[in-house]
């Protein structure tokens, strides 16, 4: 009897405290011999049921957490897909065209049209090489409107090999102009640049290309003037 009246003590006076497997009986034994009322017993096994929903939801709540976590991780690495198709990357690069046109006795008509753009396909064999395959799709443009067709070229198609801090491309691959003219004038869209437009050198071509820094890469505090894509001495 002592040890019930302790227990039952115990319980009472901590009013919430966390109850196991074996509580409920333990309350019943307790309501039996009289060391707490059925009042009391009630609100004890009412507060048992809810702590237990509580648990329960809690446990709920981790778990789903954890799965999402471990999904958007599948997704980020593409472990959820074949073997063969790991590592693929897919992206497009839209360009639309603002054009003021007269069309026989008509006003002008102004208007954005989508004139060109690249689907982008690279695949990551593992953390030093890689292939690159970009299409260029463009609209041809012709006096009868009727004519006017879309078209698809091949713009690059390279393996990258990323070695002791340089890069080298080989295959179909941008000239070392285009990158760097793109870099300082961002708003070359669909004209030629420099040493295009003067039949110089293509803006793509077929070859092997080394780039890396000479010299070391330039201090921070001047880096935040510049660009970081071509930082070397």
């Amino acid at each position: 009897m002592c040890v019930l009246v302790v227990i039952g003590a115990f319980l009472i006076w901590g009013n919430g405290a966390c109850l196991w497997a074996g509580d409920e009986d333990i309350i019943n034994l307790l309501k039996q011999k009289g060391v707490i009322t059925q009042e009391e017993a009630d609100k004890m096994l009412q507060e048992m049921q809810s702590k237990k929903q509580e648990e329960k939801k809690e446990i709920k709540k981790e778990l789903t957490s954890e799965i999402k976590d471990d999904i958007k991780k599948d997704v980020n690495t593409g472990e959820f897909l074949p073997p063969a198709l790991r590592g693929f990357k897919f992206g497009t690069w839209t360009i639309a065209d603002w054009a003021s046109t007269n069309e026989g006795n008509t006003s002008a008509t102004n208007k954005f049209e989508l004139t060109r753009g690249y689907m982008i396909l690279t695949k990551d064999i593992n953390d030093w090489l890689g292939v690159n395959l970009t299409a260029d799709v463009f609209n041809t443009s012709s006096d009868d409107a009727s004519r006017t067709a879309l078209e698809v070229r091949m713009k690059t198609v390279a393996v990258n090999i990323s070695l002791f801090g340089t890069t080298t491309q080989l295959g179909l691959i941008p000239t070392p102009s285009e990158s760097y003219d793109n870099v300082i004038w961002p708003y070359r869209v669909q004209s030629k640049n420099f040493l295009d437009f003067n039949g110089i050198q293509r803006t793509v071509d077929l070859g092997m290309s080394i780039q890396g820094p000479i010299g070391g890469y330039m201090d921070d505090d001047y880096l935040t003037y510049a660009t970081k894509q071509f930082a070397g001495k």
